[in-house]
């Protein structure tokens, strides 16, 4: 960084002078790039590992400044690698094999449960059955996809990838009954045969009632500041408040410009004006997302943190992860949104005598019309839209009916 901040300041007196002896300026800001080797003045330091790699890194050096400046040394040793830069400059243990798997049954779980179970069979009109689980998963292969396989970020350090799996769920309960409404011949109201009957007997009510705890997510960092991107996809991103703190800084958060996991006070929001959906140059202003919008305006880019080279701003509390570090924050330690969902029955059983019925249903899902924030929210501390909730998980309320005759 030394060297390249001593760099960019000379820079413009050798292009100028460059210029003034009749160099074009395209010419002169080829000749004197920005790089990363440049020694002689206060603040360099020699880098004898750099002066071994391939002259090709000072040639492209465009491409690998970005990742020095942004501390991704090992996006920067994969780039130097895979183009054939490294010389005999060894980043791995093993310099004749770029990255390898290996397959084993190795993986760590565990998981503990408190489960009750409440049931009734039917009886009187009434049957029922309620379950609560209250638990906690822990392993080393969080991801529940079925493609065989989980990476460890670091295989120095296994213990990294321990936390709690995208399925677990700390509180989960499930109830559903049935009851038959007390009235109609047979029952305690209207004990009548006949018309009586056939209009206000053979009712009989149905419901599914589901509720969980929101899904394990944290807030990460993937680049590739410790190891390839390829195994960071999971690296949690620094900050400096607790697990407890952030944790109260997460719900419902329902503002004029669209519903956020994360308190819009910790978020730094900018909008510009559009003008035919063009956006009109110099108008990109902050904005405070609990209030409505300029006309014109659209939310252009909302983040948890400032852009790398940049100060942070007043209220930021989440940071990028420094060269070689994976972030000081737990994995997956939040509870993202909670599920609820009601489907329910009405049933009208009429009888015509005593083999034969028809049957009317009408069932609804989704009864309340509830719509549920996605899972997926962005969390990751370089996005544009970080902890934007923009997709609901339960569809529409559906309602359907219908018929059936037994004989």
């Amino acid at each position: 960084q030394g060297n390249l901040a001593a760099n960019d300041a000379q820079r413009p007196t050798l292009i100028n002078a460059c210029v003034a002896a009749g160099g074009t300026v395209a010419a002169c800001t080829a000749q004197f790039p920005r790089r990363f080797d440049f020694t002689g003045a206060p603040g360099t330091v020699a880098l004898p590992v750099f002066s071994q790699l391939s002259p090709g890194v000072n040639a492209n050096a465009g491409t690998f400044i970005p990742f020095l400046e942004q501390g991704r040394v090992a996006s920067f040793a994969q780039t130097v690698i895979t183009n054939g830069f490294r010389n005999n400059v060894v980043f791995q243990p093993n310099p004749n094999i770029f990255f390898t798997e290996i397959l084993t049954n190795s993986s760590r779980n565990q998981y503990n449960a408190l489960q009750v179970e409440l049931r009734r069979r039917f009886s009187d009109g009434l049957s029922y059955q309620v379950n609560y689980t209250f638990a906690k998963t822990l392993t080393d292969t969080p991801d529940d996809g079925q493609n065989r396989e989980s990476s460890v970020q670091d295989q120095n350090n296994p213990n990294l990838n321990f936390s709690r799996p995208d399925f677990d769920r700390t509180h989960v309960l499930n109830a559903n009954f049935i009851y038959e409404l007390p009235f109609g011949k047979g029952k305690p109201f209207l004990d009548q045969g006949g018309w009586v009957d056939k209009v206000f007997g053979g009712f009989q009510f149905g419901s599914i009632i589901t509720l969980s705890s929101g899904p394990p997510i944290g807030i990460i960092d993937p680049r590739g500041t410790a190891n390839l991107a390829f195994f960071s996809g999971r690296q949690s991103a620094t900050s400096t408040l607790t697990g407890s703190q952030i944790k109260a800084l997460t719900g419902t958060f329902n503002t004029p410009n669209g519903i956020y996991f994360i308190d819009p006070s910790v978020l730094f929001a900018t909008a510009q004006q559009f003008v035919n959906n063009n956006p009109v140059p110099g108008t990109s202003v902050r904005v405070d997302l609990n209030q409505p919008l300029q006309a014109g305006y659209r939310i252009t880019s909302v983040r948890a943190t400032s852009p790398i080279g940049t100060t942070p701003f007043a209220e930021q509390v989440f940071f990028f992860n420094g060269a070689g570090q994976v972030g000081n924050l737990p994995r997956n330690f939040l509870n993202g949104l909670p599920y609820a969902n009601w489907d329910a029955s009405l049933i009208k059983n009429i009888r015509f005598g005593e083999t034969t019925r028809l049957q009317l249903r009408m069932e609804a899902f989704n009864v309340l019309n509830n719509q549920v924030p996605q899972f997926s929210i962005d969390l990751n501390v370089d996005s544009n839209n970080f902890g934007a909730v923009t997709q609901t998980f339960n569809g529409q309320r559906i309602v359907q009916f219908g018929a059936r005759f037994d004989f």
